[in-house]
């Protein structure tokens, strides 16, 4: 047939040819398509990094502010000394030494096994690696650290970056295999990240003078470079602070000033910065963290995402606004084939404003200073578990009322976090560092009494001016379940008679709550406990107050409702709750603070604030009180804290050594209105790992006794409201009008001296 058309076989013969190159640019423009659409984009990305380089610009982190424009933590510029990655890893000596031994042995090169090869390169790599110890020594001068320090630093780059690399190329691996519907060789994958070809900080925030004498080694060692960066400071993490002690207790009365040096002010709440870790990085099985690398699984950027040398929040405000105070990283990129550049600029990070006053903070944590004395077991405490003189843990909290703003939030110890950072911990005998005002949990004890009364008036389960007599001891209970003031086998039989809810709160009757608690079962069963526990949630208690730190406790919260108990044990617990008691409730001074400035408020719970762009997120709800139930509770705080005769946080005692007793008030500040609450809560014994060696050795102190806790609401005379509740809670401490009321004292002092009363 061909032969027939074509007779010609010249012609046949040159169709075949037509006809083969037509195939063959089929077979190429099929695979130029599949290139160029399939794999234009990555082979794109490819060529422009050929041509192109980048240099990134450091992120600016956001300033935190106190609520008077202080700046409590601010990005400071410094410069960073960074290493090439091949240098750091150790492949540059290598690849050095390679280099010569091939030019060294050009000729017979080819003929050399490759193990004879590996030992002359690693007998000349030996030089290159002395050629760097200038280098690493310089590093551990400058940088204070030693070259143990230095090598954990390197190795960790290394991991890191190793750990990138695999997962990298998994992605190519698959994508490969996708495209070739087939397995796929690791020579087809095995290729530099970009992490392997950039330099990595080995020395971050360096001062001036040693980025200047690194920067003469870069001229001469073009691996060495020295960065634009930056360091945080904490401005006010140290202060000396002035303390008077003319309105102290009587013994430790002076007309004496002294001055305290202290570190760690508010470190607690601002928080500091620690190292990338790998899982800043990678995701690593078990890890918590939520990775936030620099460069994406999928290839693409986040320009707010950690490089190795970078830093985050590790603690406080620090960690909890991250993603705000982050800011994003700039870049420049240098276009080789045009020579241009382009500029993305750096993003600073967004400022956060605290409704914390810095200087009150740093008033009252010298207050609460050990060396003071007022955080000291006093003769006057009559501590029976404590000997005079030691040291005494704790807390205070003081709040704006209208507002729910946070004005101080103080732990003891305070300066425990200035002797580390970066994960580091403290080799001390006492406590562990904790935030105490907002991690620590605690049975309230009597500063529970108002709120089990507020809720048992507004339920109906008393009236608003019901009385209970108070004998001494609930009745038909043959053990516990007594006032405070009744111990027959001790010869104290004080009993307050018929007591209304003023005089009950204002001399803290135990017996009249206890039935506060009880009459919630008797009259209503557990519905009457659901009530109860229900109120509870709503005075904010079992909730995390909402500041959005790092480790805020909700404290302890069973219902008292809840199933698997025999009708004694609910009416145990309804009772004991009644006083603060009890498996029911535990909660951090924080919680306690909150619950009583919805009382100073007339019945509006409000959550806590601490950061100014959470404050939408405040949770308000209305207590439904009766104006004569929070009439009540304010007349019986006020008698508590101003009747010389009954209220139990009005005075404090001293025995002298005949055992003569004397008085004189807690409160001395004048032109303020003052109601309060005392509570002593008894707390758990616990034992002291004085060695911390991880158990309780022969001879440590076993820890008991009880929680001293004063509660006050204070404010200008005629105020409706209280401006300022204050909470101070002394762990171990004792009684709470005796130990913790002259804190309270101190602490209205330190609110005047600034300007708040």
């Amino acid at each position: 047939m061909l032969r027939t058309l074509i007779p010609s076989m010249f012609h046949r013969r040159l169709l075949l040819l037509f006809v083969a190159v037509a195939v063959a640019v089929c077979v190429l423009g099929t695979q130029l398509v599949r290139l160029t659409l399939a794999q234009g984009a990555q082979r794109l990305a490819d060529a422009e990094r050929v041509l192109s380089s980048t240099r990134l610009l450091p992120t600016v982190r956001g300033t935190v502010y106190d609520r008077k424009g202080r700046v409590l933590a601010q990005d400071v510029p410094c410069q960073d000394i960074m290493i090439d990655y091949d240098v750091i890893s150790g492949d540059w000596s290598y690849q050095q030494a390679r280099k010569e031994a091939r030019k060294t042995y050009k000729q017979q090169w080819g003929a050399i096994s490759h193990d004879d090869r590996e030992a002359l390169i690693a007998t000349i790599q030996v030089r290159y690696d002395e050629q760097l110890q200038p280098l690493w020594d310089a590093l551990c001068t400058a940088g204070n650290i030693s070259r143990d320090e230095l090598e954990q630093r390197r190795h960790t780059i290394v991991r890191r970056v190793q750990m990138i690399r695999a997962a990298v190329w998994d992605r190519q691996s698959e994508r490969r295999a996708l495209e070739r519907g087939g397995p796929v060789e690791l020579s087809d994958i095995a290729m530099k990240v970009r992490e392997e070809n950039e330099p990595h900080t080995l020395l971050p925030a360096v001062s001036e003078p040693v980025a200047l004498y690194f920067r003469k080694l870069a001229a001469e060692q073009p691996y060495i470079h020295v960065n634009p960066s930056t360091r945080r400071d904490y401005p006010l993490r140290r202060a000396t602070v002035g303390v008077a002690f003319d309105h102290f207790p009587r013994p430790l009365r002076s007309d004496n000033k002294t001055q305290l040096t202290l570190d760690g002010i508010g470190d607690h709440i601002v928080g500091s910065m620690r190292k990338i870790y790998t899982e800043d990085l990678v995701k690593v099985a078990g890890s918590h963290i939520e990775p936030r690398p620099y460069r994406r699984p999928d290839g693409s950027v986040d320009r707010g995402g950690y490089l190795d040398g970078d830093k985050r929040g590790s603690r406080g405000v620090e960690a909890a606004a991250e993603d705000l105070l982050r800011g994003l990283r700039g870049q420049v990129v240098y276009h080789h084939d045009t020579q241009t550049k382009e500029t993305d600029p750096s993003a600073h990070g967004r400022d956060v404003h605290l409704t914390l006053d810095m200087h009150l903070q740093a008033r009252i944590q010298a207050i609460v200073h050990p060396s003071v004395g007022l955080f000291k077991v006093q003769p006057w405490h009559r501590n029976e578990e404590l000997a005079v003189g030691t040291p005494l843990n704790g807390s205070v909290v003081v709040l704006d009322v209208a507002s729910g703003d946070v004005l101080a939030l103080v732990t003891s110890p305070g300066d425990m976090y200035a002797e580390f950072d970066d994960g580091g911990w403290p080799q001390r005998i006492d406590e562990p560092v904790v935030n105490r005002p907002i991690t620590a949990v605690y049975p309230p004890g009597s500063t529970m009494k108002p709120i089990l009364y507020a809720l048992a008036a507004r339920q109906g389960v008393i009236a608003h001016e019901q009385q209970f007599d108070c004998t001494g001891q609930m009745a038909n209970r043959k053990k516990g379940f007594r006032c405070w003031g009744y111990r027959p086998e001790q010869n104290k039989t004080h009993t307050h008679g018929p007591i209304g809810p003023v005089s009950a709160i204002a001399q803290s009757c135990n017996i009249y709550f206890y039935s506060c608690g009880l009459m919630f079962y008797t009259t209503h069963g557990r519905d009457g406990l659901r009530q109860l526990s229900d109120g509870l949630l709503e005075f904010g208690f079992g909730r995390r107050p909402g500041l959005g730190l790092p480790n805020e406790n909700g404290g302890i919260f069973n219902r008292l409702d809840r199933d698997g108990l025999a009708s004694n044990q609910h009416e145990n617990e309804a009772m004991l709750v009644g006083i603060g008691q009890g498996p029911a409730v535990a909660a951090t001074p924080l919680q306690v603070a909150a619950a009583h400035a919805s009382l100073a408020r007339g019945g509006e719970h409000r959550s806590p604030v601490l950061m100014e762009h959470k404050r939408s997120e405040q949770v308000t709800r209305d207590l439904n009180l009766h104006p004569r139930i929070v009439a009540n509770v304010q007349q019986g705080m006020h008698e508590s804290a101003n009747d010389m005769v009954y209220g139990t946080g009005s005075r404090l005692k001293y025995l002298d050594a005949e055992g003569n007793r004397s008085y004189e008030p807690i409160f001395d500040l004048t032109g303020v209105t003052v109601r309060s609450k005392t509570g002593t809560a008894q707390a758990t014994k616990r034992f002291e790992d004085a060695n911390r060696n991880g158990r309780y050795d022969e001879g440590e102190t076993l820890r008991a006794g009880s929680h001293a806790w004063y509660v006050c609401h204070v404010g200008e005379p005629g105020d409706k409201q209280a401006k300022y509740v204050v909470v101070v809670l002394i762990e171990y401490g004792g009684s709470g009008g005796q130990v913790a009321g002259p804190v309270a004292n101190q602490v209205l002092h330190a609110l005047r001296a600034e300007g708040y009363l």
